[in-house]
C-alpha cells in the first residue's frame, strides 16, 4: 500500500507541475498596441487593439478583454474578446452621427488595475467647445484632431463677444510652437500669428466686433502635438506699435501719440492695423480715419507691405477715407 502510495503521490506532484508550466500566463498589464488618438466623420468606424502582458512582459493567453465607450457618441464591437496567442484582441468603434466631439474607449482585464484608455474624435472639425474671456481653456492638439490645410492639427472654440473688445489671444504649447488664428461665424480667416513664434507661447492682439467668434489654436509644423492651455484677455489701447489685427465693423478712439509707430519721414506718428483677407474673398473693405487736431492719412497695404489704396483729410477734424478690393 505504502509503494502504490508512493507512486500515486508521485503522480500527482508531476501533473501539478505541469499544469503550472503549460497553463495562461497571469495577466499583469494592458497596453494600446494600435489605434489610439484617432478621429473620424460620424458614421465611421476606428479600429482599436490592445495587447494583454503577463509577469515578465510575455505575451498573456487564455483572457479576455472587456470593451466599453466611457464617453462621447459612439458604439463598440465587440464587447468582449478573448486574446490571440500574441495576447492580442481587437474591437471596432462605430461613431455616432448626433454629438460631434471627444471619445473614450476603455480595454480592461479582470485583475488588472488600470485600463488602457483610447482618446478618439467625432467629427472634429465641427466639434466647437466654448472659450470664455478670461478663463484658461487646457486642450491637446493630436492626430485625431481636425487638419488644416498644410496637414497641422487645429482645434477650434467658440468666442461670443456681446460688444466690440480689444482682445489678446495667448497660446502656451510647452513642448511645440504653436500658432493662433481667429475665423469669423462664416469660417472665414479674420487674424493670424505673423510671424513663427520662436518658443512655445504664441500671441494674437485682435479688436473684435460684438457676435461669434472662432480662437483656433494651432501647431505650426505638421506632426506637433501635445497639451495647450489657450486664454482670451480684454487688454486696453495702450499705444505703441503692437501688431493688432481688426474685424469689420469696429471703430477704434485712439490717441496717436510719440509712443506711437514713427513714419519713413521721422516726424509723423501712426497705428498700424490689419485685416486678413485671401485670395478668394472679393469684398471691399473701408477705412475712415478722422483727426481731431491734425490731418488725417490712411494708407492700406498688402502683405508685401505694398500700398493700395491711400487718402488724406481736407484738414483738421475732417475725414479721410481710402477702400480697397
Amino acid at each position: 500500500m505504502r509503494l502504490r502510495g508512493g507512486y500515486a503521490l508521485a503522480l500527482a506532484l508531476t501533473v501539478s507541475a505541469c499544469g503550472e508550466g503549460t497553463g495562461p500566463a497571469r495577466a499583469s498589464a494592458i497596453v494600446i498596441a494600435q489605434g489610439d488618438e484617432q478621429g473620424g466623420l460620424p458614421g465611421a468606424f476606428l479600429q482599436l487593439r490592445v495587447q494583454v502582458l503577463g509577469p515578465g512582459g510575455n505575451a498573456a493567453s487564455g483572457v479576455t478583454v472587456t470593451w466599453a465607450v466611457t464617453s462621447g457618441d459612439a458604439t463598440i464591437a465587440p464587447a468582449s474578446i478573448a486574446v490571440d496567442n500574441s495576447g492580442t484582441a481587437s474591437a471596432a468603434v462605430h461613431l455616432g452621427t448626433t454629438t460631434p466631439g471627444p471619445v473614450t474607449v476603455t480595454a480592461s482585464v479582470a485583475g488588472v488595475a488600470t485600463p488602457a484608455v483610447f482618446a478618439l474624435s467625432n467629427d472634429p472639425c465641427n466639434y466647437l467647445p466654448t472659450i470664455t474671456v478670461g478663463v484658461s481653456t487646457a486642450g491637446r492638439l493630436a492626430p485625431s484632431d481636425c487638419q488644416f490645410s498644410d496637414g497641422t492639427a487645429i482645434d477650434f472654440y467658440d468666442l461670443a463677444l456681446g460688444s466690440q473688445q480689444n482682445i489678446l489671444y495667448t497660446m502656451t504649447s510647452g513642448t511645440y510652437r504653436g500658432y493662433l488664428f481667429l475665423f469669423d461665424a462664416a469660417d472665414r480667416i479674420v487674424a493670424a500669428t505673423v510671424d513663427p513664434p520662436l518658443d512655445s507661447v504664441s500671441s494674437l492682439r485682435v479688436i473684435a466686433g460684438s457676435g461669434h467668434w472662432l480662437v483656433a489654436p494651432n501647431a505650426f509644423n505638421p506632426g506637433s502635438y501635445g497639451n495647450y492651455s489657450a486664454k482670451a484677455l480684454v487688454q486696453p489701447l495702450d499705444g505703441g506699435c503692437p501688431l493688432t489685427w481688426v474685424t469689420r465693423g469696429i471703430d477704434v478712439m485712439q490717441v496717436s501719440a510719440g509712443a506711437a509707430c514713427a513714419w519713413t519721414d521721422t516726424t509723423s506718428t501712426f497705428e498700424h492695423f490689419f485685416w486678413y483677407a485671401d485670395s478668394g474673398d472679393t469684398r471691399s473693405f473701408t477705412v475712415d480715419v478722422t483727426g481731431t487736431n491734425f490731418a488725417a492719412t490712411v494708407i492700406i497695404g498688402d502683405g508685401q507691405l505694398k500700398t493700395r489704396a491711400t487718402a488724406t483729410a481736407a484738414g483738421l477734424g475732417q475725414k479721410a477715407t481710402a477702400t480697397f478690393t
